[in-house]
């Protein structure tokens, strides 16, 4: 009877020892399951604040790239009516009473601005000529203005004053011009036409109506090219690139 009262106690501890085996094996199972989500939880939480941040750095990047005139100065005049932008790295000299100048860096382009018309003489395209002289001009291109001054066109041309001023001496001068888009279709002014010696530039004054029409150009400063090849060169100039850039800029005051 001892003997048979012993084997059974032997059975029902191994039994307690299978119990406890098995819970202690549920119990690291469920804090092994808990560790894996909470770290796979902090994981995602991770992942997602980084492409939140990456799309916000993105987006911030994207709105400055698409910012042409990030950093730049401006310019408004009260006079003329009229607001442009230019780089900081270029020199603005001038006023609303004597006109305005902005010198690039080098020093070889400029951009005139004459709120006042500048004694513009019956709004004549004078701007190579020399002692009052108009002179013809070869026109490479007509481009309307895309800002709110929508009625303004950016005209391309080199002027050529050899038979004005010298007849000896072979004169070209590259220059970006804006002009009332009515003057263009006025004058049935296009792009690949040589122009007679006289034809109307300007911008109306939008301050009063009274007021002469507004001048507004780029050129190179350096003396003038030997040819017209040479001279349409200056408009792929960096130079001549960002004096189109700030016309291009202008809006109404």
């Amino acid at each position: 009877m001892g003997k048979l009262k012993l084997s059974k106690n032997q059975k029902g501890f191994t039994a307690v020892e299978v119990l406890l085996v098995i819970l202690i094996l549920v119990v690291i199972g469920a804090v092994g399951y808990m560790v894996y989500h909470n770290n796979h939880k902090t994981n995602s939480t991770n992942t997602a604040d980084k492409t939140t941040s990456s799309s916000s750095s993105s987006k911030s990047s994207t709105a400055t790239a698409t910012n042409p005139y990030a950093g730049w100065q401006q310019l408004c005049s009260t006079g003329g009516g009229l607001c442009m932008k230019y780089p900081s790295s270029w020199k603005l000299s001038g006023s609303d009473s004597d006109g305005y100048t902005i010198t690039s860096p080098s020093g070889a382009t400029a951009v005139t601005y004459e709120p006042d018309g500048g004694g513009m003489d019956g709004g004549a395209y004078s701007l190579a000529g020399a002692g009052g002289s108009e002179c013809p001009a070869n026109i490479a291109s007509i481009t309307p203005l895309t800002t709110n001054a929508s009625n303004l066109d950016i005209l391309e041309a080199t002027v050529n004053c050899t038979a004005n001023v010298n007849s000896n001496v072979t004169s070209w001068t590259p220059s970006y011009t804006f002009i009332s888009n009515s003057e263009v279709e006025s004058q049935s002014l296009k792009s690949g036409q040589t122009t007679p010696d006289t034809f109307t530039i300007g911008i109306d004054n939008t301050s009063t109506s009274s007021s002469p029409p507004q001048l507004l150009f780029a050129e190179s400063t350096s003396p003038n090219f030997s040819t017209s090849s040479a001279a349409q060169q200056w408009f792929s100039s960096s130079d001549a690139q960002t004096a189109d850039k700030i016309l291009s800029s202008v809006s109404n005051n």
